[in-house]
């Protein structure tokens, strides 16, 4: 039996059992190395109690997956690149270009969806991979795609006709005023979840950053546990966030500093029919409300 086909079974052991987790149940730091081995051996235990523990809310922190050199290396080419991209906001129902969309988004003005604020730039394999994203995350495609269910083999050449396609993106979160509200991702391309941070909490920003929700406004922090180098794992429905960057800082839209991170997914485009889309967690506060805490923090420290 092959690796995937394991990983699927022990996913559809899950829904028997139990709906998917909707809130993080702690953290879980293992080497990637021990993740890839288990695959190559197509290791029937190690699979399904990996399977069964994200299924319950853990989060993985995957070690030395990435050499950081190549991390910092693709953090500036996105940086460089994303200087001469207008904000756009395409839908994917054609080969579109790979673009930059500048979110600074709040729920509270509309009424519906979830907050974000942040500059996310958006890769697809149909175009001419100018930064080297692909060439780099390509190997942990492989794994993401085995880990799903899905044949490693697969998905790599779909366009936006199919269901399923790959959207490599990174992402920046300014100083001072970027971060994304609490939510949960549809489980349906993707099953698991690798994302992968491209600098690191404590030298690079020094407060918010990304986090899992464990119920009743409670956050697990988790950008403290991880090193640059480091692949992050998790379960889609988990509520999960980022909290805003060092929010007592002016805003830095423009410049490099903030937090960077990268996300290694396959996506449903939006021809697919019945597509499902992300939905915020009530009970955790708003992105201007933190913002708001962190100035009311600041002020009566200087008081």
């Amino acid at each position: 039996m092959s690796s995937q086909q394991i990983f699927n079974d022990a996913w559809n052991e899950c829904l028997k059992s139990a709906p998917p987790a909707r809130f993080a149940k702690g953290i879980k730091t293992i080497p990637y190395a021990a993740l890839t081995a288990a695959i190559e051996a197509r290791d029937e235990k190690f699979i399904r109690e990996f399977v069964r523990s994200f299924y319950s809310g853990n989060v993985y922190v995957f070690t030395n997956a990435f050499d950081p050199k190549d991390l910092e290396t693709l953090k500036r080419a996105a940086f460089e690149w994303g200087k001469s991209k207008p904000s756009e906001e395409p839908q994917i129902v054609a080969r579109v270009g790979d673009y930059r969309s500048r979110r600074d988004w709040h729920a509270e003005d509309h009424g519906f969806g979830y907050s974000s604020t942040y500059d996310m730039f958006h890769f697809f394999r149909w175009n001419d991979d100018p930064i080297g994203i692909f060439k780099l995350f390509d190997p942990k495609y492989r794994v993401l795609r085995i880990v799903n269910g899905v044949d490693p083999e697969a998905v790599r050449d779909n366009g936006p006709d199919d269901d399923i396609i790959d959207r490599a993106e990174i992402s920046h979160y300014p100083r001072g005023v970027g971060g994304i509200a609490f939510h949960e991702d549809p489980i349906a391309a993707t099953r698991f979840a690798f994302t992968v941070n491209l600098n690191r909490f404590g030298l690079d920003y020094h407060a918010g950053g990304f986090g899992v929700g464990i119920g009743d406004g409670g956050v697990l922090p988790v950008d403290p546990t991880i090193e640059v180098g480091s692949l992050t794992g998790f379960l889609p429905s988990v509520c999960h966030g980022v909290e805003i960057i060092d929010p007592g800082l002016a805003p830095t839209w423009d410049a490099i500093e903030g937090r960077w991170y990268g996300a290694i997914t396959m996506i449903n485009p939006h021809k697919k029919k019945g597509r499902r889309v992300t939905t915020p967690i009530e009970g955790y506060p708003t992105l201007r409300q933190q913002v708001e805490a962190a100035k009311e923090k600041r002020n009566a420290s200087v008081a």
